[in-house]
């Protein structure tokens, strides 16, 4: 099947619009995990096939959005989601919202500063998670590895995964 240019074109400036409203970027692949579920997204609404998402798995996601950081998000997602009705000229159901929200919510975003290793400390979890994995493959291979810059890197993948699995998100790629 053919991709339609001006439909990922959109789904692009959708991306960038996301990351302005949030003045922070979305590195590669992240990028592509916001921009083509979003093509997807107007494609498959385009032929009249919504997305159904069952009122407990909608409530999962849209119930982690107690932090402002998640509230941000979940008005980003709806705005997203007018901006993707106005191009197709229909209202979009809730669902679009949430499932624009899952990706939003498991996707990485680099700011000035959040990538510093004084920073990545206050990731928590994600930050204690990749520790015991740098230690635990020190252990396999008989080499201690205290590389920040690897610590910093392994966290910024590890926090989005946290998030999916604490919000109980699945996403299919």
């Amino acid at each position: 099947k053919d991709l339609n240019v001006k439909t990922l074109a959109f789904s692009m400036s959708l991306l960038h619009q996301v990351e302005t409203e949030l003045n922070a970027s979305v590195p590669y692949p992240y990028n592509l995990n916001i921009a083509i579920p979003l093509y997807i997204m107007i494609t498959r609404n385009r032929k009249g096939r919504s997305i159904v998402i069952d009122e407990t798995e909608s409530e999962s996601t849209t119930g982690s959005v107690n932090s402002s950081s998640n509230q941000r998000l979940f008005k980003l997602a709806a705005k997203t989601i007018t901006h993707v009705e106005s191009y197709l000229n229909k209202r979009l159901p809730p669902g679009e919202t949430t499932y624009l929200l899952e990706h939003l919510l498991s996707s990485r975003f680099l700011k000035d500063g959040f990538n510093s290793v004084k920073n990545v400390t206050t990731h928590g979890q994600a930050y204690e998670v990749s520790r015991y994995y740098l230690e635990r493959m020190g252990e396999v291979t008989g080499k201690k590895i205290e590389d920040l810059v690897l610590l910093e890197e392994l966290t910024s993948h590890i926090q989005p995964m946290l998030a999916r699995l604490s919000s109980n998100i699945h996403v299919h790629n």
